[in-house]
This record gives structure tokens, C-alpha cells and sequence, in this order.
């Protein structure tokens, strides 16, 4: 399951399903994959981003004896440190722009911002439980934000400054015909391009006859 480019397009970091779940660096060219070890953390899935420096990553994690939360890993020493607190992680966590502040839920399901240096989830007043940010404007004034997960779905732009959400675009595939599945959504930082992933269940009714 990808998780975030790193911003020279060198490098995917990926989870491998695996018990227990390992995190891996692929390259998009030539070399190896690296297996990247975050200690006692064992990695959780948190679509998430790069700070602008390609220093280090956000992704998922959970301690023993402890809820799961956001961490800020660095690929090149393995180093983590946590930047939420327990609980306060979702499926898709934007990063900023700039890097310095992260769009989260909380353990009640609420849309929050935490800054990474201080870690502190601040409420967003106008987003309640089943509001799920997807992504940043490229000025950071606007949250890109949908509100279910059922095809076809709306993407709001929600203004952080006045605290209103606005349709942006209506998503689906062409065919809904058994499309399902958490749809995973990216958007470009200009707004000019998105990208989303969905599931396929079909199934065959028969008819038998016959039977005794």
C-alpha cells in the first residue's frame, strides 16, 4: 500500500502487509528497495507526506500498550518521534505545503490540524465527524475535504479563514457498477489534477433447478 513520494521522485514509501507490517522504500529507477525499521513502533497505514526537504516522512504507527498515532519518520537513521497524540490518526493525514502542520482525525472522528513541532490538534471549526481532509490548496488557505465514501463523491474546498465548504468536484467512475472500497484520493497542490483508486465486486447469480 503506497504512501507518499518523496519529493525528488526518487523514492516510494510503501507497507508491505506482513505480521507484523514492515515499511519499505522503493525506487521509481534503477536500485533496491530498503526495508525501513521504526523500532518499537510497528508501522500503521497513513497516507501522508514528505516534509519539503525529503528529510523525513509522516506515517502511521502504534506502541505496544499504546493507541496509534502520527509519527515523523527519517528514512536514512530510522529514527521516529511521535507528532499527535495517541489516537489521533487517519487513513489519509495531508501535510501541509510548508510542512509544518498536519490534517488529522481525532479519536472522536473530528477533523483536527496538528503543528509537528508542537503536536497540539487544534479543532477546525466547521468540520465535524465525517468530514475527512484529503489534501491542501498550494497556498494553504483551503482544505480539500470529502464527506463519504460511497461513489459518487463530492470533494469540498474548505476555506480555513471563513470556515466554509464549498463543492469542488463530483468523482466517480464510469461504470459504478460494484464499485466500492475506501476510495484513496490525491489531488495536486495547484488544484490542476487528481488522482483516486476504488474496488470491483462483481458477482454472478444462477438459477439451479433440480434439486432434491
Amino acid at each position: 500500500a503506497g504512501i507518499a513520494l518523496s519529493p525528488d521522485g526518487r523514492w516510494a514509501l510503501a507497507l508491505l502487509p506482513k505480521v507484523p507490517t514492515e515499511l519499505e522504500l522503493l525506487p521509481t529507477g534503477a536500485g533496491e528497495p530498503r526495508v525501513i525499521s521504526m523500532g518499537d513502533v510497528v508501522p500503521q497505514f497513513a497516507k501522508s507526506g514528505w516534509l519539503p526537504d525529503g528529510s523525513a516522512v509522516v506515517t502511521g504507527g502504534v506502541e505496544k500498550g499504546h493507541a496509534a498515532r502520527l509519527y515523523l519518520l527519517y528514512p536514512d537513521s530510522g529514527k521516529v518521534r511521535p507528532i499527535t497524540p495517541e489516537g489521533y490518526i487517519s487513513p489519509v493525514a495531508p501535510l501541509s505545503p510548508d510542512g509544518r502542520q498536519i490534517a488529522t482525525l481525532s479519536p472522536q472522528g473530528d477533523p483536527v490540524i496538528c503543528s509537528l513541532a508542537e503536536g497540539k490538534p487544534q479543532p477546525i471549526a466547521g468540520l465535524g465527524p465525517g468530514d475527512l481532509t484529503v489534501g491542501w490548496s498550494e497556498d494553504a488557505k483551503f482544505l480539500y475535504v470529502i464527506s463519504g465514501t460511497q461513489f459518487p463523491i463530492t470533494i469540498y474546498r474548505f476555506n480555513l479563514q471563513t470556515h466554509r465548504k464549498e463543492p469542488w468536484k463530483t468523482i466517480a467512475p464510469a461504470d459504478l457498477a460494484g464499485a466500492s472500497g475506501y476510495p484513496n484520493i490525491r489531488i495536486t497542490p495547484d488544484g490542476k489534477a487528481y488522482a483516486y483508486t476504488f474496488g470491483r465486486v462483481l458477482d454472478d447469480l444462477y438459477l439451479a433447478t433440480g434439486l432434491k
